[in-house]
């Protein structure tokens, strides 16, 4: 078969998801000379793990100049974590939960088969080449320029180009052809996934929702929620009018089952909510990742990349995902455009963001793996959930969103942020541990929904949220302690 020649390229990149048509608009947009090629293999996209955002992910995306697109999207109305103590869900459960505020960014629900595909389409509105369907064959890689070679309808097709970049997602292709490993991590997490036409109505709310009504920008049907249990979490997400996504993720050490469908089907079934929302629903096919974390050990090499998925992936609680896309995003983006302004590779600076990224990822795999082990557990888990979003609003949401021209790359722990969470998270999973060995749970709580105030004040009130996170953190921990003192005392 003959080798046809394309014109050669600055910057081709692999995949067309969501991390690299947004890398590739984000080029675009700041240097229109870029030659830049998309390759992607077409095939329509299924269900995904993370399909919401998050309040940093919101901000960029907003900053990326995308957000006609985002408007075409259903908009998420807050963040709700639903519990039941004996894990029955049969009686009363307790909510931990945040609506989204009026007036502040707006945070949304992504269909991802939707969204990616009109993501491609404004890439090629603005002069972004995009060839599909394209499989890589194979790379010859240096540090100056690469060769491709590439199957696109039937003919085979060699171009060279500046930067290779992989967003190739699960595929994992640089990692593979370059043989790097992946870092060793404690995390060991699986997860299934559907998508789900014509649920019943979702507004099985209980108790008051004055406070929600007033403050969410639409009905908690709308929301992203989640359902706690020991050892696995699951997730209900209204994609729009006649599709929502259901998944769970599960801890592989103490969660085991012989065939994925049946322990998903089975598992809907026996939860009140779920078996009820799901009733007479139709699903699509189902999609089981047996493993779910990984890190690679690099994400730079000579003039190649990768970026998203096809470096690391964590887990979708809190979805963060999609943040560490945008992130990655931005500063690839500022590191590829001062490379084609010097013409050389400033190795330093690529190697600081390899170093950043891989301590981020690591630091959230260290936290996950802890949450796992108490993450049932009402008092608990949204005790521990709130020291992490004083963190995250404090140190991450609140500069982006008063500094945005500067370059926010993840904050990593410090030695202090390690100390407290070590001792914060390895007292609470003592606590799991002597509730279950005595067969108890968390205390009684009066009402059986409660809604943090972790949602983000705008204007000059927004600088006194660290201080009203961290003050409803503390009393709410020391509820915890003197609830357990008080047990024995009774005992």
């Amino acid at each position: 078969m003959s080798i046809n020649r394309l014109i050669d390229y600055d910057v081709t990149i692999l995949g067309g998801g969501i991390s690299g048509s947004l890398l590739a608009l984000n080029l675009k947009k700041k240097n229109p000379s870029l030659r830049i090629l998309i390759l992607d293999k077409g095939q329509k996209v299924s269900s995904k793990v993370g399909e919401a955002t998050a309040d940093l992910s919101s901000i960029f995306l907003n900053r990326f100049g995308i957000n006609h697109l985002l408007e075409k999207q259903t908009k998420k109305t807050g963040l709700r974590f639903i519990f039941n103590e004996k894990n029955s869900f049969s009686k009363e459960h307790l909510e931990f939960a945040s609506p989204s505020l009026k007036s502040f960014v707006n945070g949304y629900h992504l269909n991802r088969a939707k969204f990616d595909k009109e993501l491609l389409l404004e890439c090629e509105k603005i002069g972004i080449s995009i060839l599909c369907p394209a499989e890589l064959r194979d790379i010859e890689i240096s540090s100056t320029e690469s060769e491709i070679f590439i199957h696109h309808k039937s003919q085979d097709i060699k171009l060279k180009t500046i930067w290779f970049i992989d967003a190739s997602g699960n595929l994992r292709y640089l990692k593979k052809k370059l043989k790097w490993k992946d870092i060793e991590i404690s995390l060991n997490t699986g997860a299934i996934t559907a998508h789900f036409k014509n649920l019943q109505s979702q507004s099985w709310d209980r108790g008051d929702s004055s406070y929600w009504t007033k403050k969410a920008i639409g009905s908690k049907e709308y929301s992203t929620t989640h359902f706690l249990k020991p050892y696995s979490w699951w997730w209900l997400i209204k994609l729009d009018e006649n599709t929502s996504s259901i998944g769970v993720v599960y801890d592989k050490n103490y969660i085991e089952f012989d065939n994925a469908d049946t322990f998903f089907n089975d598992s809907i079934k026996k939860d009140s909510i779920l078996s009820k929302v799901t009733k007479n629903a139709k699903h699509s096919k189902i999609n089981h990742i047996s493993s779910l974390p990984y890190i690679s050990s690099k994400l730079h090499h000579d003039n190649v990349a990768v970026i998203g998925d096809s470096g690391a992936f964590i887990d979708p609680l809190f979805s963060p995902g999609l943040e560490l896309i945008c992130q990655q995003n931005e500063y690839l983006t500022f590191l590829l455009l001062d490379y084609f302004k010097n013409q050389k590779k400033n190795i330093r600076a690529w190697n600081k963001y390899e170093n950043v990224f891989l301590k981020t990822y690591k630091d959230r795999a260290y936290v996950y793996n802890k949450l796992y082990n108490f993450m049932h557990s009402y008092d608990l888990f949204s005790n521990a959930t709130q020291l992490l979003f004083f963190g995250y609003q404090t140190f991450a949401v609140l500069p982006l969103k008063y500094f945005h021209k500067k370059i926010k790359i993840p904050k990593s722990f410090k030695l202090l942020d390690r100390l407290v969470i070590d001792w914060v998270f390895n007292r609470f999973i003592k606590i799991s541990i002597k509730r279950k060995i005595q067969n108890r749970f968390s205390t009684s709580i009066k009402h059986p929904i409660y809604y943090s105030h972790v949602g983000i004040p705008n204007g000059i009130l927004y600088f006194f949220k660290p201080i009203q996170l961290a003050f409803l953190w503390l009393i709410n921990y020391l509820k915890i302690e003197i609830s357990e003192i008080y047990y024995f005392k009774k005992e």
